[in-house]
C-alpha cells in the first residue's frame, strides 16, 4: 500500500489484527478515494504448511470479525444516507464468508438433503457444488494454471475442515492467546 503524506498525518495507522482493512475502511468513511495499483507487485514470505499458518489465519479471522462488528454498521448507515455504493460494497465485502466455508456449507447440504429425501434440496445442493466447482476450475483455466495446482486441489476437503474448525474456534473465543508471530520458512 502507498499513502500520501497528508493521509498518514490525518489518519494514524492502528494496531488492530487486520490493520490494512481497518485503515481502508476509515479512509472510505472519511470520503477518501482508494484505488488499485494493477502494476504493483508484492512479495511476502508465507508459511508453507497449515500448521505454520494457524496463528496467522486465526488472527485474520478474528480481525475480520472485529471489523464486521465495528465497521459494517457504520458503512451501511453512511452508505445508505449518502447513497454511496462504495461504502455499501465495503460493508458487503466484510460480510462475505471465506469461499472455503461457503463450499463446505454447500457440501454439508447434500447429505442433509439426501437424509431428508427432498429431491428439490438434493438438486439445489448439487447445483451449488457444481457451480462452485465450475467457478474454481474456470478461473484456474483462464489463468493458465499448471497441472500441479490442480493436484493440490485434492487436499481442498482437508483445508475446508481445517478452516471450519479454525473459524468455529475463533468465533467461540477459543484462540484468545493475543498476537502471536507467525513462523516463516
Amino acid at each position: 500500500m502507498v499513502f500520501a503524506d497528508a493521509i498518514l498525518r490525518k489518519h494514524r495507522w492502528t494496531n488492530s489484527l487486520t490493520e490494512d482493512i481497518e485503515y481502508h475502511t476509515t479512509l472510505l468513511l472519511d470520503g477518501q478515494r482508494t484505488t488499485f495499483a494493477p502494476d504493483a507487485v508484492v512479495w511476502a514470505e508465507m508459511p508453507n504448511t497449515l500448521a505454520a499458518s494457524q496463528t496467522q489465519n486465526a488472527r485474520w479471522e478474528k480481525g475480520r470479525m472485529e471489523m464486521v462488528r465495528t465497521y459494517v454498521p457504520q458503512l451501511l448507515r453512511k452508505g445508505v444516507q449518502q447513497r454511496d455504493f462504495k461504502l455499501i460494497d465495503a460493508a458487503i465485502e466484510q460480510l462475505i464468508p471465506p469461499f472455503s466455508l461457503v463450499t463446505a456449507g454447500s457440501v454439508v447440504c447434500l447429505p442433509l438433503a439426501l437424509l431428508l429425501r427432498n429431491t428439490t434440496a438434493v438438486i439445489g445442493a448439487l447445483g451449488l457444488i457444481v457451480g462452485q466447482a465450475l467457478y474454481i476450475f474456470s478461473g484456474l483455466r483462464l489463468a493458465g494454471t499448471p497441472p500441479s495446482v490442480y493436484r493440490v486441489l485434492l487436499f481442498a476437503p482437508f483445508f475446508m475442515i481445517w478452516k471450519l474448525v479454525l473459524y468455529v474456534r475463533v468465533a467461540l473465543g477459543l484462540n484468545e492467546k493475543g498476537w502471536i508471530r507467525t513462523a516463516r520458512n
